[in-house]
């Protein structure tokens, strides 16, 4: 977290309005209590933001809105910091001689009484183990899953998550244009990784990358997630910048390829026909569309320049808010065989991607938002040319 960057932080409306749209669910539901364990959910809910383990903290919700943020007694001198940024101002704190669930299980009783009719758990996302949510379902006489509920707040992005992704994409294009400028003057990976990283935290907003930068050259990159090294890239190498801006812990991610010196002929087609793919899924897709149509548009455009073979991915998957050491939101996805509906608000990074043996990882990355009439990119136009 920055402390210095209030400017970018959710407004407490807005948290309001999340909180708002649970209770709505647990009093249609008949729900008198939700745990919610999830790092991203509690996040999104509270806004609050802590160091240490990423599950380590959880929100009990009571249906008439009372509350306990669930923590080790170790951050408490946190609370008042962050009394003025959230909704969520109580907390319960607990000692390392105590699990989570175990105190989640205790102060779900000091909220809703003995043997309440049942608790919300978050069932489908990660949080509590199946032994620790065996132990706090059994607070109650009935659990249901509160998953989906949050998941529906959360798909669709309200305009201060798009100011927060919109600068991540900027920090992102910094972070990039800074990498080149080191493969250029003829540093390594790690020397292009390291002033990423110094553009990536510099601008107003900034904070810790949730995951990488890394650049990484030559046929090496060809390896799906390959980390920086101390190469040197050779004349002919394809160099990958891979890297993401985090505000708020909001991201818009970029992995790009170059080459340094000239692309020779073949590498350039790939190149082109990542551009080309990306291009077609801007331009084409649409709300009301599904997640199926929407990866044909990409897919289509790879197969036709005869490059199926190397696609070994999704067209895109969901972006937005990150607690832990990923950027992948994966609410949303442009995938095949999925129809799922694709409706405004919705972010996502668009991969079209080639794993090529001997020719390295090609791609043209776009984080997006899906508008009332079409996509707009969350980041600035590409600034470093495919020749560095």
């Amino acid at each position: 977290m920055n402390m210095n960057d209030d400017a970018w932080a959710m407004p407490v409306a807005e948290l309001e309005r999340r909180r708002d749209g649970v209770l709505a669910w647990m009093s249609k539901n008949d729900v008198p209590i939700v745990a919610v364990t999830d790092p991203e959910s509690v996040l999104y809910l509270t806004g609050i933001s802590l160091g240490g383990r990423p599950r380590g903290k959880a929100l009990l919700l009571a249906e008439d809105g009372r509350h306990l943020f669930v923590t080790r007694s170790l951050e408490c001198h946190w609370q008042d910091h962050w009394a003025s940024r959230s909704w969520c101002k109580v907390w319960a704190l607990h000692g390392d001689d105590e699990t989570l669930a175990q105190a989640l299980a205790f102060n779900a009783t000091v909220l809703a009484g003995k043997n309440p009719r049942r608790i919300g758990l978050e069932l489908s996302r990660p949080g509590l183990s199946y032994v620790e949510a065996r132990q706090l379902g059994a607070v109650a006489q009935d659990q249901v899953d509160v998953s989906g509920a949050i998941i529906a707040l959360r798909r669709i992005k309200s305009s201060s998550e798009l100011k927060a992704m919109r600068r991540a994409g900027e920090l992102s294009m910094a972070g990039v244009t800074a990498a080149a400028q080191a493969i250029r003057a003829g540093g390594n990976g790690a020397d292009a990784t390291a002033a990423a990283f110094a553009a990536l935290i510099g601008g107003a907003g900034g904070q810790s990358p949730v995951s990488g930068p890394h650049v990484t050259s030559g046929t090496r990159t060809a390896m799906a997630h390959s980390a920086w090294d101390h190469a040197v890239p050779q004349q002919g190498d394809s160099v990958v910048f891979v890297m993401t801006g985090t505000c708020e812990r909001y991201t818009a991610p970029i992995e790009w390829t170059c080459v340094r010196g000239e692309p020779d002929r073949l590498r350039a087609r790939m190149i082109d026909a990542c551009t080309q793919a990306a291009d077609a899924v801007m331009q084409g897709l649409r709300p009301g569309m599904t997640s199926h149509e929407g990866d044909l548009l990409c897919r289509r455009v790879i197969e036709d320049a005869g490059f199926a073979a190397h696609f070994m991915n999704r067209a895109a998957y969901g972006i937005g808010l990150s607690a832990q050491a990923s950027w992948m939101e994966s609410l949303v996805q442009l995938k095949p065989d999925d129809h799922s509906e694709i409706v405004p608000g919705m972010t996502m990074h668009l991969v079209p991607a080639l794993h090529v043996p001997g020719h390295g990882f090609i791609i043209r990355s776009m984080a997006f938002e899906v508008t009332a009439t079409g996509c707009a990119s969350l980041r600035p136009p590409m600034a470093v040319e495919t020749a560095i």
